[in-house]
């Protein structure tokens, strides 16, 4: 076994367990939404999905708050982002399962991470519970995005079976590692991707609960109440508009 099958075999192990289970949380949801509770996908029941996306608006941030804020506006929009989300989870969890197209399977988690982070990163009524999730798959994300998904995946398989396709520079974009571990670019690839991912998740720690200087807090235990739209009828009563 000469030195490039046996870093992927090395690398395929220690994804393995990493791409399963971040595979298995996205196609839960899929599965849990479709399947088992297909009413998540209905706008007059009590389980909608927009219900939930809708509690994630108040510490939301950037442009992520702009899109909930838009869809609280138009709830049409949000039933059918409940589906592109669900489908885009569903296919998430089926690439890291099966370890196919590596590349854009690590990408797509890294996306739906980060839009969790800046969503509900703010969530967790006994622990930081969304910003630790999101953190973790993030980290995952750009692993499987920098050294694929190694040997025991259906892109080592196909590459296997078909030795042209890793002449083909589409196939090694989205399925191959970048270059071996003595590559001083690979080295200053990885130091800088490590370095931007801590400070990423050491910042959203800060922005969502001060975790870092400050004083700490948690939204989701002593909720920040505003009132913007109402008018005034006296001392003691006012008039909300819903």
């Amino acid at each position: 076994m000469n030195a490039q099958d046996q870093s992927q075999k090395y690398i395929g192990a220690i994804i393995l367990p990493l791409r399963l289970v971040a595979g298995w949380l996205f196609f839960s949801a899929f599965w849990r939404r479709v399947v088992l509770v297909p009413e998540k996908h209905i706008m007059d029941a009590p389980q909608w999905l927009g219900h939930k996306i809708n509690t994630f608006y108040p510490h939301s941030n950037g442009l992520f708050k702009t899109m909930l804020g838009r869809f609280l506006e138009n709830p049409e929009e949000m039933n059918v982002f409940t589906y592109v989300f669900t489908y885009s989870e569903l296919l998430a969890g089926i690439l890291l399962i099966a370890g196919f197209v590596s590349r854009l399977s690590g990408l797509l988690l890294v996306g739906l991470a980060v839009g969790l982070m800046h969503t509900a990163g703010w969530l967790g009524p006994t622990c930081l519970d969304e910003w630790q999730i999101s953190s973790m798959l993030v980290a995952i994300g750009v692993v499987i995005t920098l050294f694929g998904s190694g040997r025991y995946s259906l892109d080592s398989l196909i590459s296997r079976r078909k030795p042209a396709w890793t002449e083909k520079r589409w196939w090694q974009a989205l399925t191959l590692p970048l270059p071996a571990a003595n590559n001083r670019v690979f080295r200053k690839t990885t130091y800088a991707v490590a370095a931007a991912v801590i400070l990423y998740v050491i910042g959203m720690n800060q922005v969502h609960h001060g975790g870092v200087w400050g004083k700490l807090h948690n939204y989701s235990k002593n909720p920040d109440i505003q009132v913007m739209d109402y008018t005034r009828l006296n001392d003691s009563t006012y008039s909300l508009k819903l």
